[in-house]
């Protein structure tokens, strides 16, 4: 990935405050931090300009595999080999030390063969193994769309969610009372599809991902709209911003 891309940079800084730049571009992100202060300063420029919007977000439980994974990863934290202790026997001269295994030796014997009698008389048990199965999703994109207006907008597609989310800041100069700001994603061949309306006065928005494919290399576009939408299905008013979609 091209990461002196100006608007690749934009991007991915703001996508690792939202939280949806996961996995091992994360970790690829982080790792350009260490070294790369003006990718820094981009991201301590994007908290400052997200921290407004959390406020707007609703909290989502997590599912019970989050839970089973985190249980699971501290168990085997705990499970940690405890170092042998040193028999004062020891330091009593090898007959003390022997006649110490040996008596240890015996009552080992004997509990073993006790537990083995007690496990005869129980009942066979039925072990039942449970497997965790990770199931590959395709990653979320974004795009920042900056028209030439006081406002900014970034976009989220999660298509494994089916969903996209639109976060505003600022308002784009219109007649909310007869207008409204269209979003539309591009196909590879140009052709616009309609994905939803953009939030009046800021905010966020959560929308359903209209049934399609993504394209290969798409790209959203917002338009001025009559009140409720395009009543053709196509931009009818002036496209004020477009951007790639960038896949995390």
């Amino acid at each position: 990935m091209k990461y002196q891309n100006p608007k690749l940079r934009q991007a991915l800084a703001a996508a690792y405050v939202v939280g949806t730049l996961r996995g091992p571009a994360r970790r690829r992100f982080e790792r350009l931090l260490q070294k790369d202060a003006a990718l820094a300063k981009e991201l301590r420029y994007w908290e400052r300009r997200l921290a407004p919007l959390q406020r707007s977000f609703t909290p989502v439980a997590p599912r019970e595999i989050v839970w089973t994974g985190i249980e699971q990863r501290i168990n085997a934290a705990r499970a940690v080999a405890l170092p042998r202790a040193r028999s004062v026997l020891e330091d009593r001269g090898p007959l003390r030390f022997w006649r110490g295994w040996a008596v240890a030796a015996s009552l080992l014997t004997v509990a073993l063969g006790y537990g083995l009698w007690l496990q005869a008389q129980q009942a066979p048990q039925v072990i039942e193994q449970v497997r965790t199965v990770q199931v590959l999703q395709p990653m979320p994109y974004v795009a920042m769309l900056q028209p030439n207006a006081p406002a900014q907008w970034i976009v989220l597609v999660a298509p494994a969610r089916r969903s996209l989310k639109v976060s505003a800041s600022g308002a784009y100069p219109i007649d909310l009372n007869t207008q409204s700001l269209q979003i539309w994603v591009l196909d590879d061949a140009g052709q616009p599809h309609p994905m939803g309306l953009m939030p009046d006065g800021g905010g966020s928005v959560e929308l359903p991902l209209p049934d399609m494919k993504m394209p290969q290399a798409p790209v959203i576009a917002v338009s001025v709209e009559p009140k409720g939408g395009s009543p053709t299905g196509l931009p009818t008013g002036p496209v004020v911003s477009t951007a790639p979609l960038l896949q995390l």
